[in-house]
This record gives C-alpha cells, sequence and structure tokens, in this order.
C-alpha cells in the first residue's frame, strides 16, 4: 500500500506512513513495517521505520504492542519484502 497516512502518537504528534508492508499475523490481524515522517508538536520531523499492527479492516491497533513480533522471522521476513521493494535500506534521521 503506498500513500501517507496520518496517525496520532502518544509522544504528541502524528506519524505520516510513505511505505509500508505487511504478514498475516494471529487472529487475522497482519503485523506491518513501514517507514515514513514522524511529525512532532514542535515541528520537527523525523524519517524512521516502524512496526504496528492493523486489523482486518485495517485499522492500526497499536494496544496490541507496536512493536510486538513473536518471531525475529517475521520481522526479516518483513524487511526483506521492504529492501525487495526498493525503500528498505533508506536511512532515518531529522529531516
Amino acid at each position: 500500500m503506498k500513500g501517507r497516512i496520518k496517525v496520532a502518537m502518544a509522544r504528541g504528534g502524528r506519524f505520516e506512513k510513505i511505505e509500508e508492508v505487511c504478514k498475516e499475523g494471529d487472529d487475522r490481524w497482519e503485523i506491518c513495517l513501514q517507514w515514513g515522517t514522524f511529525v512532532y508538536k514542535d515541528g520537527r520531523m523525523e524519517q524512521a521505520y516502524r512496526f504496528i499492527w492493523k486489523d482486518d479492516n485495517e485499522h492500526l491497533r497499536a494496544q496490541k504492542a507496536q512493536a510486538f513480533i513473536k518471531s525475529l522471522d517475521v520481522a526479516q521476513e518483513l524487511i526483506n519484502k521492504a529492501k525487495n521493494e526498493g525503500w528498505g535500506d533508506n536511512m532515518g534521521g531529522y529531516i
């Protein structure tokens, strides 16, 4: 899925998704690796990766713990997918 999705962040800001790869997980939810921009309330912006869960209605499920992954094989599979799509080697940081 391409495009930007703005999501409220606990630290006071939002995340703008640029790229995403997903894999089906428990309960028909998907674990996703996303590349995007964190935009903080003070105006700072930082590009980075994040793992997050989505339910079968495409809603983000932060309460399932954004980084909760049962196996590093799953994380590596998502990382490999991102690299195969050409964005898995992006370097993050403040922009």
